[in-house]
């Protein structure tokens, strides 16, 4: 059982190595705010705000286990949350992160011994990436997030592996909603995905394959196109709703060996579209009333 956390002051870059709950705003910290160095504890906000000058990261964990970082407002950083190789069973949780360059919240190669971490409940708004997980970030769980006005895009996996995005609200990126490149084995659930400039879920790219991604009931509606799978192999593209995007409704490109079912496309710019792919089970699917082909092969 962990202890009660501290209530106390904290001041720019210090090292936390107790739980503590936080009583005072930082403002214009030139590096990172506030670093975790310990693990099996507790850092609580407390409805405060993190401030920083555009380097470093708000909350940065050196690679510690069993954390929760919880309850706050972090913002002007180059990562609002930043969860180093090594950290697993972490809990990022009911915050408001924004204006952050590269992410608002970010992991890289973060996993314990298949003891992935949990982002959830957060607000997440004008940063680079929404959400980052970098190489070799493993069972990362995004859930809950309301993400919107992504600079470079929403949700960005690179080469990372068997993340469980679900029930995110992803609005108004100027890239791609949920883009991933290299990896494998990611569930992509019962997102909500509208007005993202560089489409909703955009799957591998050349010579980048991102291989065995289930999509299923997600809702994608405008922007400028729904779901793509490039040069990537075993993705299950299930009962998804794709509402008038600009482009195809389901694009795939060198992509083989997939399944595409019961998917509703009506009313976008063009239905599924299957380019140099080979193997796959087109199967069940709505595309009426779309202003190009229904399916295009």
């Amino acid at each position: 059982v962990r202890p009660a956390p501290i209530v106390r002051d904290v001041v720019c870059g210090e090292v936390l190595l107790e739980s503590v709950k936080v009583t005072n705003d930082l403002f214009e910290c030139p590096d990172h705010a506030l670093v975790i160095g310990t693990g099996n504890i507790t850092l609580d906000l407390n409805g405060h705000t993190i401030d920083g000058k555009g380097l470093g990261g708000g909350v940065v964990n050196m690679g510690f286990d069993n954390v929760t970082i919880k309850n706050g407002s972090i913002h002007d950083f180059d990562y609002g949350v930043l969860l180093n190789p090594g950290s697993g069973s972490n809990i990022v949780r009911d915050l408001r992160v924004e204006l952050n360059q590269e992410a608002g919240i970010a992991l890289a190669d973060a996993d314990e011994n298949g003891k992935g971490n949990t982002v959830e409940q957060n607000l997440i708004a004008s940063n680079g990436y929404g959400v980052a997980l970098f190489s070799g970030t493993k069972n990362a769980i995004i859930r809950n997030n309301q993400i919107g006005l992504s600079s470079k895009g929403g949700v960005y996996l690179e080469h990372a592996t068997a993340a469980r995005i679900e029930a995110n609200e992803i609005v108004t990126s100027s890239g791609p909603a949920v883009f991933s490149i290299g990896g494998s084995d990611h569930l992509i659930l019962n997102n909500s995905l509208s007005e993202n400039l560089g489409g909703g879920i955009n799957i591998g790219e050349e010579l980048l394959p991102t291989n065995r991604v289930r999509i299923e009931d997600n809702h994608i509606s405008e922007g400028s196109g729904g779901i793509m799978i490039v040069e990537s192999a075993s993705a299950a593209v299930i009962h998804n709703k794709v509402l008038g995007v600009l482009g195809s409704g389901i694009l795939l490109d060198l992509a083989h060996d997939s399944v595409v079912r019961a998917n509703d496309l009506a009313g976008s710019a063009g239905g599924i579209e299957l380019s140099e792919s080979y193997g796959n089970r087109i199967e069940g699917n709505n595309a009426s009333g779309t202003l190009g082909s229904g399916i295009e092969a």
